[in-house]
């Protein structure tokens, strides 16, 4: 099947900052979430899709046609910026209707989006409002529509949850999720925040330093992080130096099981908190460990255990916090594949 969207190669500088060489793929309707820290190049990638940056390398196809040499306003491509970047002299209708003069629409065609988009976006009591007089979260309403009122092929999205608080992002997500579903756009969502990521995306990029060091589905990229970076970026707190003989992982005196044989002989190994378990009561467990730390994390508990050589940090379910006390040992086990296997760092042959 031939890509909706290939990023080939892609190079690009920003003063001393270069992007690339970067591969990216994406299906049509696909939504695809770009992870990484700031700074890392995630807007400047964005930038050279939609054609505010010029690349020096590579090439950019969209539909099958070669963009790369277009003018941003016939990429078919939009672009919602974090901060919205409303015309502040007109109101939201006027926001809108912007890009659409400049379409090949008849008069009543044009409205009718406008109305469809305004009602959609559930922004049409706004209609009038100018952008000093909306919320944070209406902002970004107005924005979100303001580029799919041109239904692009393409929408690119930099940190839309921005600066909303907590309940204003689940609600933006759940208005996203419902109008993407209904129009089938595809979608690059550029976000450090990785329960973003999970919640909206089938697949993701994680971005480091101008280059794509992983990309894949979203529970394969958390579950199997391909390099240390990608696992502590994406909340793996467990993160140790391990050499491997067979099907086993050893870090200092301990030793776990792998449940596969890693294509190398030393490198890491990766324990998500989250897998992490107390034992009951003489049930069997991997290892023993002093509770040193406990601290409630809302949704769960973060427990930071001494195991001798290791030191484990697991979230645990809230109701064990009555059985957890500080100082006390416990019993802790996990599956087999909730230890992961990471290649050498500088090793970048090997495939785990």
């Amino acid at each position: 099947m031939t890509p909706h969207l290939h990023i080939g190669g892609v190079e690009a500088s920003f003063g001393s900052f270069k992007v690339g060489p970067v591969r990216i793929e994406t299906e049509r309707g696909e939504y695809l979430a770009l992870l990484g820290p700031t700074g890392c190049g995630k807007t400047s990638l964005l930038k050279c899709i939609a054609g505010l940056k010029i690349i020096t390398a590579g090439s950019i196809r969209l539909a099958g046609q070669e963009i790369s040499g277009l003018p941003p306003e016939r990429r078919g491509v939009g672009l919602v910026a974090q901060t919205g970047d409303l015309f502040p002299h007109r109101n939201v209708r006027e926001n809108l209707d912007f890009g659409l003069h400049y379409t090949r629409l008849n008069r009543t065609t044009r409205q009718a989006r406008l109305e469809k988009h305004l009602v959609m976006f559930r922004i049409a009591p706004l209609a009038h409002r100018y952008p000093a007089g909306l919320s944070g979260g209406e902002t970004k309403r107005v924005a979100l529509a303001r580029a799919m009122v041109l239904e692009p092929s393409l929408l690119l999205l930099d940190e839309p949850f921005g600066m909303l608080d907590h309940n204003g992002r689940l609600e933006m997500a759940e208005l996203l999720r419902m109008i993407l579903r209904e129009l089938g756009t595809t979608v690059i969502h550029v976000t450090h925040d990785r329960h973003e990521a999970w919640s909206l995306a089938r697949r993701c990029a994680i971005m480091n330093q101008g280059r794509i060091v992983q990309c894949g589905q979203v529970a394969d990229v958390f579950r199997r992080p391909a390099d240390v970076f990608t696992a502590q970026f994406l909340g793996c707190e467990n993160v140790f130096e391990a050499s491997f003989t067979e099907q086993t992982a050893r870090c200092g005196e301990a030793r776990f099981a792998l449940g596969y044989k890693p294509p190398f002989r030393s490198g890491f190994v990766a324990i998500r908190p989250e897998r992490i378990a107390v034992a009951a009561h003489g049930q069997p467990h991997l290892i023993s460990g002093r509770l040193i730390e406990l601290q409630d994390a809302g949704d769960n508990l973060k427990a930071c255990f001494d195991c001798g050589a290791l030191k484990l940090t697991a979230r645990l379910p809230l109701e064990l916090a009555p059985r957890l006390t500080l100082n006390a040992c416990f019993n802790l086990t996990w599956l087999a594949d909730a230890v992961h296997a990471i290649k050498p760092q500088g090793d970048e042959g090997a495939n785990s």
